[in-house]
This record gives C-alpha cells, structure tokens and sequence, in this order.
C-alpha cells in the first residue's frame, strides 16, 4: 500500500514538473475586455489584471480551428492593465472562426497562474451584419430586404431535406451560419485578408459555415438555389464522417454537392459531350485528390463528377452512395473505395459511366431520326416526281435558250 501511495506521489510531482501549470494562490484575477480589431490588420487584447503579487511574465496563448497555437507577450501597464496587440496581416486568422485565447501569468515568486478561456467571433466587421435563424440556420447578410434572406433560409431547408433522403444520417450538430456577400469582389477580399482562397461559395465544415456571393439582379434567385445546397452537402458530409472526411474523393465530394443543387448547371452535359468527342475527358482518378486550378478544366471536372455521381446515384442507387460513404469512412483510399462499395474498380465504373452516358447520347440520336425517318419516306413520295419536274423543266428552258443563242 505504502509503494502504491509513493508512486501516486511521484507521479504527481513528475506531472507538475513537467510544466502543467498550477493556479497561484496569490489573489490573481484577469478581467478582459471584448477585444477590439479591424478585419484583416489587427487585434487588441486588454484586460486588467490583479495580484498581491506583481507579475514578472504574461503571456497571451490563441487558439483557432485549423492553426497551431499561437504564444505572444503581452505588456503590463501598472498598475493593473495589460494590453496586446496581435497582427492579423502577419498571421490571417480564418473568418467567421471562434477564436478562443487565454492568459498565462508568471508571478515574481515564480508562481503561475493560468486564466479561464474566453472566446469572440471573428467577423468581417468591415460591414454591418443583419440576420435571420431558426433552428437549423443563420443567416446574416448587409444588402437587400428580409425577403432575400427568407428565401436563402428556405432554400437552405429544401437543401436540407434533399440531402437527408440520399443521407438520412445527417447529424444534427449545431447550426449552420450562413454568410451572404453581395459581389464576387467583396468575398475575394474577405478571403485574402485571411488568408484563404475560395471562389464564389465556400463551406467550412469545421466552423459550419457558408460564405456565398450572391449579387443583385435577376440571376440572384438562381445562384441561391445553386450554391446554398451545394455548400450546406459539404458540411452534412462533414458531419457524417467527422475527421474521415478529408478522405472523401474530391469527385465523389464534389459529386454530391453538385447532386443537391435546386438546378444543377445545365451546361455540364453539353460541356462532356463536346469533350467526350475530342477525347479530352479528365480520366477519374486524376479527380480523387485534387481539381485542376483553371477554370476551364475546373469546370470540365464539375461537369464529371457531377455526372459521375448520378450515374451511381441512378444504377445502384442512394445505397451505392452510402456504401462509398462508409468505405472511405473505413480510410480505403479512391480505388480501393469503389470496389468494397460497388465491387468494381474505379476504372470499370468510369468505363461503365461512359458507355452509359455517352452511348445513351448517340443512340437517343439515332432514335430521333427512326423517329422522323417514316416522315423524310413520305415527303419524299409526294415531292420527288415534283422536284424532278420542275429541275427537267429548268434544264430544257436552259436547251432551248441555248438553241435561240
């Protein structure tokens, strides 16, 4: 008994020796005050702080989704304020993250105190936000009238219920905020200034949000119902697979999303049919990582996973999407993915995906001209001994004026 309290005991010391911090006993408090920033410079933190016991370092630890912690010093201002300013030009923190940051004092008698986290959200405060929620979202916007804001928020609930019939094990996490810019422009600027790079929409699983661009104008209703439920399938699929996600095939990812949309572009197919006859077709598995960069084979790489997807979706059904789902929730990478789910490898299925579509395009042709070849037989008995009289007629005026010549 007497070795089992030792070890307890050496534990213990080995635990506190190994730099855990332990809660001074000397009077410390720190009181914050909300921090102060402009988007994309910079952030003030202060607060006051007391002690009987003046205090020889202090520390400001930060934390955020997706980055390392960050450790800066921040001044003492006797006889009770500390102050520190952090450089967001220097270190962009991500938009709309929770940053949550605490303070580590180190007393003159070496003692250490470390404070209770708080935490602010990390707004483009550049604009003056309004919102609308209910349960399932918020959405925040500074243009237009409530009215546009209901229907993101309606289009968001259609996406929703959408979703939970392909993947009816959504999990119901939070809520989602949803961010409504009002030019392209203006979103790229946000994402420079943290240091992120999106293009029109963007979900963030992580944080649960959705920063779209949706500008004035008689194309706004449409982009709503395009991106809203393709950037709110991202974050589902997020919370169905928890960190496995990231294993998710770009294609089947982007697939999907594409696959929730109100109306799905409806160039995609005239776009794959021009590359299919040029033989320009991006081969699948060059899709699992990564899609290209420029915009002309980004959008090719849509167009293919998109249809890619619904293929899967209409042959084997939503069970098929959901089996994939679960293979790289196991952590198989692409290939091997497809032929746990659907017992094929992945360029079987590209090849079947083809032969479908591809195939299906030409013999829809060859249908549409069975169907008006009766007709071309029957125009051609009726007019022919027409056509024919009046070109013999033509050339027998053109014999006789040669005759008179």
């Amino acid at each position: 008994m007497r070795n089992k309290i030792l070890l307890v005991f050496i534990l213990a010391a080995l635990w506190l020796g190994a730099g855990h911090n332990v809660r001074a006993g000397s009077g410390v408090e720190i009181t914050p005050q909300p921090p102060e920033y402009t988007f994309g410079d910079k952030i003030t933190f202060r607060a006051t702080l007391t002690s009987d016991i003046p205090p020889q370092d202090i520390k400001l630890i930060i934390e955020t989704p997706g980055a390392s912690s960050f450790l800066g010093a921040a001044e003492f201002i006797p006889p009770d304020h500390t102050v520190y300013i952090y450089s967001l030009t220097n270190r962009p923190l991500r938009a709309f993250s929770t940053v949550v940051y605490r303070y580590r004092v180190k007393l003159e008698n070496e003692e250490v105190y470390t404070s209770p986290d708080f935490s602010f959200r990390y707004l483009d405060n550049r604009y003056t936000w309004q919102e609308l929620e209910d349960d399932a979202f918020l959405v925040s916007w500074y243009e237009g009238e409530v009215t546009f804001a209901q229907e993101i928020l309606d289009t968001a609930q259609a996406g929703l219920e959408r979703f939970e019939v392909l993947l009816p094990n959504a999990k119901e996490d939070g809520r989602v905020d949803i961010y409504a810019y009002s030019s392209a422009s203006e979103l790229q600027s946000t994402l420079l200034m943290s240091g992120q790079t999106w293009v029109a929409g963007h979900a963030d699983p992580e944080l649960g949000a959705i920063v779209v661009s949706l500008p004035p104008g008689p194309e706004r209703s449409l982009e709503i119902d395009r991106q809203v439920p393709h950037e709110l399938a991202h974050i589902l699929l997020y919370r169905i697979m928890g960190e496995e996600y990231q294993n998710l095939p770009q294609w089947l990812n982007e697939g999907i999303a594409s696959q929730m949309e109100t109306f799905p572009n409806p160039d995609y197919s005239l776009y794959l049919e021009e590359a299919y006859e040029e033989g320009n077709l991006i081969p699948i598995e060059e899709l699992c990582l990564i899609f290209p960069s420029d915009a002309a084979t980004s959008f090719l790489a849509y167009a293919e996973a998109t249809s890619l997807t619904g293929y899967i979706k209409d042959y084997y059904g939503a069970e098929g999407i959901r089996n994939l789902i679960s293979a790289y929730e196991l952590g198989l990478e692409c290939n091997r993915g497809v032929e746990v789910a659907l017992e094929r490898d992945l360029r079987q299925l590209e090849g079947d995906w083809q032969k479908a579509i591809f195939d299906s395009a030409s013999n829809q042709f060859i249908e549409a001209s069975l169907t008006f070849l009766p007709w071309l037989v029957i125009f051609g008995a009726i007019f022919s001994p027409l056509i024919g009289f009046v070109v013999l007629r033509g050339l027998k005026t053109k014999y006789i004026e040669r005759g008179d010549k």
